[in-house]
């Protein structure tokens, strides 16, 4: 009776396992797809993965998020190959079974990049001068941003001038400055006093 009892739970456990793997098989399979699709769209169009690091942080994060469990996730990009928009990736899921043993799933991807679609987005400069004059006279810049096109830039902390109160930023036709717009050329604004 206690040999059954115990084979009839080694039995459970075994199927629990095997059911445990193709489960997650099949989630990660059903979200690498799309999720390596929106990743790669995502460096094609905004060009800010500059490197392979940050294109597989992108492709984790992301996974993380749709596969719901307490496992660790590794993404290699197994071959990249810009001139010809091919990018293969592997993904590899590793698990805890509630028997201690650690459970591995795979999958790979190989996403072949339209070109055609990939706009060229430039980088813009934004520089603050502490004055109008300072402006006028291309003296020292207070701070200075680079950004893509189509960024919005943050108000820098105002600078500090004796004798005067910050009165906001404003753009070279001494129009006040509107953080919230995006970026579509290069822009300079002054510091304006009373």
């Amino acid at each position: 009776m206690i040999v059954n009892v115990s084979l009839g739970f080694l039995l459970l456990l075994i199927l629990l396992t095997a059911a445990g793997r193709m489960n997650r098989s099949m989630e990660i399979k059903s979200n690498l797809s799309s999720i390596t699709e929106e990743a790669v769209e995502r460096m094609g169009s905004s060009r800010r993965y500059g490197s392979r690091q940050m294109a597989e942080a992108e492709v984790i994060g992301q996974l993380t998020e749709r596969v719901d469990a307490m496992a660790d996730i590794t993404v290699e990009m197994e071959k990249t190959d810009e001139e010809k928009g091919i990018l293969a990736m592997k993904v590899t899921e590793s698990w805890k079974h509630p028997n201690g043993k650690t459970g591995k799933v795979q999958d790979s991807r190989i996403v072949i990049l339209n070109q055609l679609e990939v706009p060229e987005i430039k980088e813009v400069t934004v520089k603050f001068y502490a004055s109008k004059e300072a402006m006028e006279m291309d003296g020292k810049c207070y701070k200075c941003c680079c950004l893509f096109e189509g960024d919005t830039v943050s108000s820098p902390v105002p600078p500090v001038k004796q004798g005067a109160v910050f009165d906001g930023w404003r753009d070279s036709s001494d129009y006040m400055a509107d953080f919230s717009v995006p970026v579509q050329q290069d822009i300079v604004y002054y510091a304006a006093w009373r």
